[in-house]
């Protein structure tokens, strides 16, 4: 797999019936190792590991409440209480982050409302701080840590 702007973690990978497969802690099984679920691996291990998000915090790969279609958010943080914190978005490191990505990530975050909207593609990422008050995007210059996320989360209006 291809090198990521992310910090390395001992992944557990394994080849079963001819393909390669990853350990996710999250949903504690065995997934496809494919491109996106390589940085989705690593990005949600930063998080974890290196900015202090509980993993317990961390829901991977769900259906949108209220989709018509049959859209799956790559990660959803929770906060305190169950208000959603975060969504996140991941893309293999081949595609490109763009508005189509911000549209889609928004499209989900239109039913949770998440005062922040992760996106990676392992090689750059975008964290877009939502301020529901005047309806404005703010791009953050790092990824927040879980305390900072937590502080925007009590200021933020929806």
């Amino acid at each position: 797999m291809k090198p990521l702007h992310l910090p390395s973690y001992p992944a557990l990978i394994e080849e079963q019936s001819g393909r390669s497969v990853i350990y996710d802690v999250y949903r504690q099984s065995m997934v496809a190792l494919t491109p996106e679920e390589w940085v989705r691996q690593h990005f949600l291990h930063y998080l974890s590991d290196h900015l202090g998000y509980p993993r317990l915090s961390i829901q991977v790969e769900s259906l949108v409440a209220s989709s018509i279609r049959q859209d799956r958010f790559d990660a959803m943080i929770y906060g305190p209480g169950g208000q959603v914190l975060a969504l996140i978005e991941c893309k293999a490191p081949e595609v490109p982050l763009s508005q189509e990505t911000i549209n889609q990530i928004s499209r989900y975050n239109a039913h949770y409302h998440a005062p922040l909207l992760m996106m990676t593609n392992g090689l750059f990422h975008l964290v877009l701080q939502i301020d529901y008050a005047t309806a404005t995007a703010k791009p953050l210059a790092e990824i927040p840590s879980y305390q900072r996320a937590l502080d925007i989360l009590q200021t933020s209006k929806v």
